[in-house]
């Protein structure tokens, strides 16, 4: 099984395309410690990958804490022993000594070897510190980033025994500072853009350590769990979401893996065809006026029923009948206005047949 960490899907499209090769088991780190899901069946002697990104030539923080709180379950009971370890890290340019710091970790809570270390470099993302690379320098990067990550998967399917990762000399020093068990990020730079944010709720949905929380139809950041991957940013369809004051004027960047997805599935088999595998919903974030306006009609004609039944007046509806709802609830209003002695005596059944004739009538509009 592979476990990966991806905020803007470098991670991801080399996990994937290890996963091809090998035939093996994805699995987000992201998504299991969102649901606190830390229990894992395993097969003793099958092979084991991590792949994530480096953070300041060091383990994301969500990546320490999945080593310290994952549990390997196997079928005799004994503790788990990989046939085959390995770890991929992302980077944008060197990884330092990150790669054997990871290795210190897994070896002291999971009593685990690593066999052969490897890094990719792909388009950096670190947004506050520098804007990602667009155009021909971000498809140039990517291109390099394929070839790199073909010629690991095929190392990994012969489980060579290597360590090949670009440590880079700065990187190599600056870990001595940055490799340490406790990390902590402050949420405080995050905010949002009030006149940019339609309170769609992805960034809630893809943070992985439910930092973010919506008041009022606005993300708030609180807590001192984030992990700070930046999928919040990256990932937001409107740009709305910041950190400090010059991820204003810079292009947000997503792996061409993921710009389509919102979040990517907790565990997908790759290299044959499973269909006992659950189905992920893909949902489109691009930058589109019309899908937003869709959104914010939603948002509203969703808050406008949800009043309504509150208010007592209705039980809650099928999610495939809020049309007919919210029709019947804009005629019940025009008869309130018009007739208010006669609302309390309106029967179902000439609600139904108001809805119809509302419908056949709004049709007959059309077609003049």
């Amino acid at each position: 099984m592979i476990f990966y960490f991806s905020a803007t899907g470098n991670s991801l499209a080399a996990a994937r395309s290890i996963a091809a090769v090998s035939k093996d088991t994805i699995s987000d780190i992201g998504h299991a410690t969102k649901c606190s899901a830390y229990n894992f069946f395993m097969q003793q002697g099958e092979n084991l990958g991590f792949v994530f990104p480096v953070y300041a030539w060091s383990t994301p923080r969500i990546v320490d804490e999945f080593i310290k709180k994952v549990h390997f379950i196997t079928g005799n009971g004994k503790p788990f022993v990989p046939g085959y370890c390995y770890v991929v890290i992302t980077c944008g340019s060197e990884v330092g000594s990150a790669a054997r710091f990871f290795e210190e970790e897994l070896s002291h809570y999971r009593s685990i070897r690593l066999d052969a270390s490897y890094s990719i470099q792909t388009v950096g993302n670190c947004i506050y510190l520098y804007e990602p690379a667009q155009g021909a320098k971000q498809e140039k990067a990517l291109a390099k980033a394929d070839r790199q990550i073909k010629d690991v998967a095929y190392h990994i399917d012969g489980k060579r025994m290597v360590h090949q990762e670009h440590r880079g000399t700065v990187g190599a020093i600056a870990s001595h500072f940055t490799n340490k068990s406790a990390k902590s990020y402050s949420v405080e730079p995050f905010h949002v853009d009030s006149e940019l944010c339609n309170g769609c709720g992805i960034c809630v949905a893809v943070c992985p350590t439910n930092t973010i929380s919506l008041r009022s139809g606005a993300p708030v950041w609180e807590g001192n769990e984030c992990t700070q991957c930046l999928a919040c940013i990256h990932r937001c369809p409107c740009n709305a979401s910041q950190f400090g004051k010059k991820t204003a004027r810079r292009s947000r960047y997503l792996n061409p893996v993921m710009a389509s997805v919102v979040t990517p599935h907790a565990s997908v088999r790759f290299g044959e065809e499973d269909p006992d595998e659950p189905v992920y919903i893909p949902m489109i974030v691009k930058k589109d006026k019309k899908r937003q306006s869709n959104i914010k009609n939603a948002r509203q004609r969703i808050s406008a029923f949800t009043a309504h039944a509150r208010r007592g007046k209705e039980h809650t509806y099928p999610y495939a009948d809020k049309t007919a709802a919210l029709q019947r609830l804009r005629r019940q209003n025009a008869r309130k206005r018009q007739f208010p002695e006669d609302t309390n005596g309106v029967s179902n059944a000439d609600d139904t047949n108001s809805v119809d004739n509302t419908s056949e009538t709004q049709k007959n509009k059309g077609t003049k």
